[in-house]
């Protein structure tokens, strides 16, 4: 929710000009993935629509997470996304199953895993004494250690 809809505290409606704009651009991000058949990216942008029409900030947080996560380009940045959509499909988890327990452990972990990201990334893979794709197969085995992977939690989503 933009910092421009909030006044004194309290939420205010964006004028009828900006909602549709808002509504617009939401829309056009929906064509276009349609027209991408990019099943994921359809199920995102659905995500953030579902978010701004309840105006619901923690899901529309979390669902920007998954967003930024699923749009790095390089392999250091990949490896770092992998981690990262891992991170945050559990908070999306621990958000939908409304376990207050279970999201301050993932909360936990990813402020602990925003603390080590200032590192770059091929030092502390080297300080394990590993390598990037030792670190891409960790993620993958800790997804299949909690019974799932990221592609079925795309769907799920």
């Amino acid at each position: 929710m933009p910092r421009s809809w909030r006044r004194f505290g309290r939420l205010r409606k964006p004028s009828l000009k900006t909602q549709s704009k808002i509504h617009a651009t939401i829309v056009a991000e929906i064509w276009k993935a349609s027209k991408a058949k990019s099943k994921i990216h359809a199920t995102i942008v659905a995500e953030i629509w579902k978010a701004w029409k309840a105006k619901s900030k923690i899901h529309a947080t979390i669902v920007a997470e998954i967003w930024k996560a699923s749009k790095a380009k390089s392999k250091i940045h990949e490896a770092k996304s992998k981690i990262h959509a891992t991170i945050v499909a559990e908070i999306w988890k621990a958000w939908k199953a409304k376990s207050k327990i279970h999201a301050t452990i993932v909360a936990e972990i990813w402020k602990a895993s925003k603390a080590k990201s200032r590192k770059p990334v091929e030092n502390s893979c080297h300080d394990r004494g590993g390598d990037l794709e030792g670190l891409e197969s960790q993620v993958e085995n800790s997804c299949h250690d909690r019974g799932g992977d990221l592609e079925g939690f795309e769907s799920q989503v």
